[in-house]
């Protein structure tokens, strides 16, 4: 599927292992499917990356397509590339935010809520360099509901040192250096991507 404008290379393709546990003609139908959704080229669904779209797409069983790991594991490496997509467009004019709306649907539906911290900790990025304090405050929101049974509890620290904002009185986060030299490098990011993109208008 090309999701949020970014074509995917065919090379991405999971080449066929002894893990597979299927026949090579399942396993190559399974591979076509993929290809053809992210391409957005699809058969049989409306071309949503999920599970329910690629095993209908392959014509097999929801229990033929989950014995082809690797399948299953390249749907997660592409949500994951296009967050980094989002981080090479931080404080940009490219639709940071509506792509950022598009992939958190994206990684919902696909089930991977793991990337939803890392996915607002980008969009936090990309408000703090453009000063969007009241966007920054909102996704701070989004990413306290994320974290809030303590999973990548880091992120709503490091959200605030990039806006520039308390730390949350909350934190059990422990840092390896002392708190305020982290916050300073995770703002000075903020500062450095500001005057590169001032250095390449």
């Amino acid at each position: 599927m090309q999701l949020l404008g970014i074509a995917q290379e065919p090379a991405l393709l999971p080449a066929p292992t002894s893990e597979d546990q299927v026949s090579p003609k399942t396993a190559a139908a399974l591979r076509a499917a993929m290809t053809r959704l992210f391409e957005g080229r699809p058969q049989r669904t409306d071309g949503c990356l999920t599970k329910e779209n690629l095993y209908k797409e392959a014509q097999v069983s929801r229990a033929t397509m989950n014995r082809v790991p690797a399948i299953l594991d390249q749907r997660a490496t592409v949500l994951y590339a296009h967050v980094s997509g989002l981080l090479r467009d931080t404080g940009s004019d490219r639709d940071v935010t509506d792509r950022a709306t598009v992939l958190r649907t994206e990684v919902t539906v696909a089930g991977l809520v793991w990337l939803i911290p890392l996915l607002e900790t980008a969009v936090a990025f990309h408000h703090a360099v453009r000063g969007a304090h009241d966007d920054l405050a909102a996704t701070m929101d989004r990413l306290r509901e994320a974290t809030g049974n303590g999973d990548f509890a880091y992120y709503v620290d490091i959200t605030a040192a990039m806006g520039d904002l308390p730390q949350p009185a909350e934190t059990a986060v422990q840092w390896l250096d002392d708190a305020q030299s982290v916050r300073e490098r995770w703002r000075a990011l903020v500062i450095a991507r500001r005057d590169h993109l001032r250095s390449t208008q």
